[in-house]
């Protein structure tokens, strides 16, 4: 049986990284020559890669609260001297 070059422990926890585009072009290759003798690293990479657009999208559907509209001039009217007036 030929055996992975590296641990798979040590790629796992690489995954990651080789997803975000976080490690150099070396590692890089020797992450996609693992993941093409390793099929449990491939599945955990395409586990991460779900997960990661699962988020992705949640978080683009969540619309943040926006401050009420009378915010803006209460919070230059503090910072403003007594006896002025802001123009918005």
């Amino acid at each position: 049986m030929n055996r992975p070059e590296m641990p798979c422990r040590k790629r796992k926890k690489e995954l990651s990284f080789y997803l975000d585009g976080e490690i150099g072009r070396r590692e890089s290759r020797k992450i996609e020559q693992h993941l093409s003798v390793c099929p449990g690293c491939s599945r955990r990479l395409k586990i991460l890669e779900r997960d990661r657009e699962y988020l992705r999208n949640l978080f683009e559907s969540i619309e943040a609260p926006g401050l009420p509209p009378e915010f803006e001039k209460d919070f230059y009217q503090r910072l403003i001297p007594k006896g002025k007036e802001v123009n918005n």
